[in-house]
């Protein structure tokens, strides 16, 4: 994809929902797209203003996505660790392994979403 479809792309997505968010995040990531920095940026951006509309799998693909792609945008991650902690009884088994994974490849150790993820796993598996 060239860099005048990733600048349009990332210009539309400031009027994106969250999951049109966190697809457009997962298919960059999928398709491992270079120079999609800045588009990143605009997701990461938007979606920090949205996060509290983010359902589980939202957050958990953006994060991925982010992972995938190596990119480290500290006020995203921890806006998104704050939302996950106060809607962790939203998340299934597959939306906390794809958190637990992002922010460990990412080395972000946020402890209270950590022990947050574990009580929850715990739950579910029981």
């Amino acid at each position: 994809m060239g860099s005048e479809s990733l600048e349009s792309l990332a210009s539309a997505a400031s009027a994106f929902s969250p999951t049109e968010l966190a697809s457009l995040a997962w298919a960059v990531a999928a398709l491992r797209l270079g120079s999609s920095e800045a588009l990143l940026e605009t997701i990461a951006g938007t979606a920090i203003c949205t996060l509290q509309q983010f359902r589980a799998r939202n957050l958990a693909n953006t994060s991925w996505a982010f992972a995938v792609m190596r990119f480290e945008h500290r006020p995203f991650l921890l806006a998104v660790a704050l939302q996950t902690i106060s809607s962790i009884a939203d998340f299934g088994v597959q939306s906390l392994s794809n958190m637990s994974w992002a922010f460990a490849r990412l080395n972000v150790f946020d402890v209270p979403l950590l022990a947050a993820i574990s009580l929850r796993a715990s739950e579910l598996l029981g």
